[in-house]
């Protein structure tokens, strides 16, 4: 044997399991970059503030850290197959859905709040052109958000795609992972229109979080549909969100007008709510100056 051959058992074990070596890849990303971000980059950073002269204290920290490690933890965890198929034979696959979506928005909602309550450790002071430019951004996740929710989408976390028809994906023709979509221009909006170091991290991390999770199920779903079936099935679908495909005739108007009215009811409701839950005028932020 020579002294190659263990790297070439290595090459070829790898080969022979892209799938699994791609979910282990994520995993040690996610778990990596958790652990780095939060207990070794943070504090360096807010220590280096207060040597600068900042009022941070470490121990102010310790919840929103905590929060930043388990919120994305959980949802790894949740994913890693041993554990989901566990769950799934126990709780069936629907009481798994309504587990996991509870799980993510309590975690979520939890690492809002200690965002929100986190110190305030400024690093820009935010321009009227940002708070304009973030608005659009986020009015346009939220229009994503309404029309992937409740589609019939192969590509998506739980695979809904009984009723979806390649001839005519729909919104998927936009972008296979819409709702992914618009919570990545919801973050990237509000990581835009907020200077606090804390909130910053959190949006970044929602972004990334939401641009990995689209990555990861197109991944997943190539894997588990063969590729002759996946290129049919995504022949008229994009990954990256494609504009020009709006250009188009609409096949429901009656549909399309529902979700229209829902986006801009939501997207009015959250602008009058945003005062009185964050103690933010939006409209008045991308208005002034």
């Amino acid at each position: 044997m020579s002294a190659f051959t263990p790297v070439a058992r290595a090459i070829q074990f790898i080969k022979d399991n892209k799938a699994r070596m791609f979910w282990l890849w994520i995993v040690y990303q996610a778990i990596k970059g958790t652990i780095t971000l939060t207990l070794i980059w943070i504090p360096l950073f807010l220590l280096w503030k207060r040597g600068a002269g900042a009022d941070v204290f470490l121990k102010d920290w310790a919840p929103y850290i905590a929060a930043m490690i388990l919120f994305p933890l959980s949802h790894v965890l949740m994913a890693i197959k041993p554990v989901s198929s566990r769950l799934k034979a126990v709780l069936g696959d629907s009481g798994f859905r309504i587990v996991f979506s509870v799980v993510s928005l309590v975690m979520l909602g939890w690492l809002v709040w200690e965002a929100v309550r986190a110190p305030v450790v400024p690093l820009w002071a935010s321009e009227p052109w940002q708070h304009g430019l973030a608005l659009m951004l986020i009015i346009i996740g939220i229009i994503l958000f309404v029309f992937g929710v409740g589609v019939a989408n192969p590509f998506s976390v739980f695979g809904s795609g009984a009723a979806y028809q390649a001839e005519e994906p729909g919104i998927l023709r936009l972008t296979r992972h819409p709702a992914l979509f618009g919570l990545a221009f919801w973050g990237a909006g509000h990581m835009l229109a907020n200077g606090s170091f804390a909130l910053m991290v959190f949006f970044l991390v929602q972004t990334a979080f939401a641009l990995l999770g689209a990555l990861s199920m197109d991944q997943r779903h190539k894997k588990s549909m063969g590729e002759q079936t996946w290129s049919l099935m995504t022949e008229k679908t994009s990954f990256w969100p494609n504009p020009l495909t709006i250009i188009r005739r609409v096949d429901n108007p009656v549909r399309v007008s529902v979700r229209w009215l829902l986006s801009l009811a939501l997207i009015a409701g959250l602008i009058a709510l945003h005062p009185v839950l964050f103690g933010v005028y939006p409209l008045a932020l991308a208005t002034s100056g």
